[in-house]
C-alpha cells in the first residue's frame, strides 16, 4: 500500500509541476493540463517497464518438468491415542 501511495504521489507531483511550468510559460490551461497528465503517464509507464525488466531478470527459471511448489502428500486418517 505504501508503494502505491508513494508512486501516486510522485506521479501527481510530476503532473502538477509540468502543468504549472506550461501555464507560467503562457500555454492554454487545457493544453497544459493534458501535457502534465501525459508526462505523468509516461513516467508511470517507464516505471512499469523497468519493474517488469528487473523482475524478469531476477526470477529463477525452473528446469523443465519441475513444479514451483510440490504437492502436499495425501493425508490419512487422524491419529488417535490408544484407549487401552
Amino acid at each position: 500500500m505504501m508503494g502505491g501511495a508513494l508512486g501516486l504521489a510522485i506521479l501527481v507531483s510530476i503532473a502538477t509541476s509540468r502543468t504549472g511550468n506550461l501555464l507560467s510559460s503562457g500555454e492554454e490551461q487545457l493544453v497544459a493540463l493534458n501535457s502534465g497528465y501525459h508526462a505523468a503517464f509516461l513516467v508511470g509507464a517507464l516505471f512499469a517497464l523497468a519493474a517488469s525488466t528487473i523482475a524478469g531478470a531476477l526470477l529463477r527459471h525452473l528446469p523443465k518438468g519441475a513444479q514451483a511448489h510440490e504437492a502436499p502428500e495425501a493425508m490419512g486418517a487422524p491419529v488417535t491415542p490408544d484407549a487401552d
